[in-house]
């Protein structure tokens, strides 16, 4: 069975209802919805002081007026493939899997 497909929304939720709506293998859906459940509402405090440490003098005036920190604001999926039929010796990939969070 060959599947392609690509969408945004701006939940996870509006994601999985969305994904419920593609023409995809069982065990495909069931891979983005685990990477649906990894995504954060808000990037990691890590990554942001990183960037603090990174930014030289713009960490110094962002630490005196702090910037609001990012949140979610969507998700991108792009997924295409081919997975062999039951009982065929055909070859399963999928060649292209992005599941990426949106922030802003």
């Amino acid at each position: 069975m060959s599947f392609n497909f690509s969408f945004s929304a701006r939940t996870a939720y509006e994601a999985r209802s969305k994904l419920h709506d593609q023409h995809a293998p069982a065990a495909v859906k069931a891979l983005i919805e685990k990477a649906l459940d990894a995504i954060p509402a808000s990037p990691s405090e890590t990554d942001s002081a990183q960037s603090e440490r990174s930014g030289g003098l713009v960490g110094a005036i962002s630490a005196s007026s702090p910037a609001p920190k990012p949140s979610l604001i969507g998700v991108f999926v792009e997924v295409w493939g081919h997975i062999a039929d039951a009982g065929s010796k055909g070859t399963s990939e999928i060649p292209r899997f992005i599941v990426k969070p949106l922030y802003g």
